[in-house]
């Protein structure tokens, strides 16, 4: 007998029995996504028009109080000529003059005019740290509309990657809160515009006050060639102050020289022995001579080789480089230069880049700065060579002049020993005498405290 396994009081037909089996998955349908429509938008500006209508009139009253209050900006400008060298006023060169490479040296004299030193020096010479402009009272907790529309368009500068002229360089760890935000804030009303194709600059500042607008353009412009004075001036003065320590020390071997000669006289009654004059002695004076000469030779040549260790990466100053301005090749090829670069300019106004006339004018100008800068390595180079060879020179007499004293000290030592006092005195004064007309020269040529940049036209 089998066992009925249902539970019991339900059987196949009754309804509970069927409410517990399964039922079977019914297909799903998917209704197209509907795209919102033109009139769906239109709706719901109708329906929240009450809030439109209150955001055009906040943003149109806005506005409108904006440009009937904002102050108007005055811009005063002022034109600059950068000469890139400096012709000599004098029948000798400067000990530094000042071309230099052209596009790295105007590069250098844009970031000058807009540096904070300079906009330090300018707002100290005009007074201006008390200026509302510069340095306005705090309005932290404030709000008005021309400080949403300054802030909102530095926002959108700092995202199109520009950053503030004030932020271009580091305050100074002297300058006090209030100078860092005056000259930040008289570095962003500043701006430095080259003139293309031409050594002029132009230099603009913005203000309220359109007289102060001028005066700080021209200041700027002012204090700028000071500055370029003082620079150049510097320059000269430490040369000035290499040659006076020489010339101090030479002095004092002067007198060192004299002293011994003169106690030499009184000691060994030297008066009968400078008539005893023989081959060796003779010698020895020729040698003498000649190291004397070598020496002064060696300290001009020295003096000119440090000047150009001080400028050796500098093109611009080497440019000027006593020797260098006396090459005729070097001047000869300079002036094929320009007039390649004069012709390049005036192409550059009919023809494009590309066009053969310009590569050609731009390849002989490149052939000719390549054989420029050969000739003048050449002349560096040269200098180098002298010096050296003036210092091997003086060496290697020093050195035969230190053998012929021995040779005479066994003959003659009384005649030796005066010859050789007599003629340090006269080799130390010939140094000195020379040592005395370079430190003159260079003296003349720092107090001349030229410039070669001028205002073309000023701000008014």
């Amino acid at each position: 007998m089998t066992e009925d396994l249902r539970p019991a009081g339900l059987r196949p037909s009754d309804p509970l029995s069927m409410q517990l089996q399964p039922e079977p998955p019914r297909p799903s349908v998917r209704r197209p996504r509907e795209e919102p429509h033109l009139f769906d938008y239109a709706r719901v500006v109708v329906k929240r028009r009450h809030v439109a209508i209150a955001v055009f009139v906040a943003i149109f009253l806005s506005a409108a109080v904006y440009s009937l209050t904002a102050t108007p900006l005055y811009e005063g400008r002022v034109q600059l000529l950068i000469e890139a060298d400096n012709p000599n006023v004098v029948n000798f060169t400067e000990v530094i003059d000042e071309a230099q490479s052209r596009q790295d040296y105007y590069q250098t004299q844009y970031k000058l005019l807009q540096s904070r030193s300079l906009a330090k020096q300018t707002i100290e010479s005009l007074k201006l740290w008390d200026n509302e402009e510069l340095t306005p009272a705090a309005t932290t907790g404030r709000f008005s509309v021309g400080n949403a529309v300054r802030a909102s368009a530095a926002w959108a500068a700092s995202l199109a990657g520009g950053k503030a002229t004030s932020e271009s360089e580091v305050p100074a760890p002297e300058e006090t809160a209030t100078q860092v935000k005056a000259i930040g804030n008289f570095l962003d009303r500043l701006t430095v515009s080259p003139v293309r194709n031409s050594r002029l600059v132009e230099v603009s500042f913005q203000s309220r006050n359109p007289e102060l607008a001028a005066k700080v353009a021209n200041g700027v412009a002012k204090t700028y060639i000071d500055q370029n004075r003082e620079f150049r001036f510097t320059a000269s003065r430490d040369a000035s102050e290499g040659l006076g320590q020489q010339l101090e020390e030479q002095r004092k071997q002067v007198e060192a020289a004299e002293t011994a000669l003169q106690q030499y006289r009184e000691q060994n009654d030297a008066l009968s022995v400078a008539d005893r004059q023989n081959i060796v002695v003779q010698k020895l004076a020729d040698l003498n001579s000649a190291v004397t000469k070598a020496k002064t030779d060696r300290l001009l040549k020295e003096s000119m080789y440090r000047q150009l260790a001080a400028i050796e990466h500098d093109a611009a100053a080497l440019d000027t480089f006593p020797a260098i301005l006396a090459n005729q090749f070097i001047q000869q090829q300079k002036t094929e230069l320009s007039n390649l670069q004069q012709q390049r300019a005036q192409l550059a106004e009919k023809l494009g880049e590309r066009h053969p006339e310009m590569l050609r004018i731009q390849s002989a100008i490149q052939a000719s700065q390549i054989k420029l800068n050969g000739e003048i390595a050449k002349v560096v180079q040269a200098v180098r060579t002298e010096y050296q060879a003036a210092r091997a020179q003086e060496q290697s007499l020093t050195s035969a002049l230190d053998s012929q004293k021995g040779e005479a000290l066994l003959m003659n030592r009384k005649a030796i020993d005066y010859g050789v006092l007599e003629r340090d005195v006269e080799s130390s004064k010939q140094i000195y005498q020379s040592l005395m007309q370079r430190a003159k020269e260079t003296g003349v040529s720092g107090a001349l405290k030229t410039s070669n940049i001028r205002i073309v036209d000023a701000a008014d």
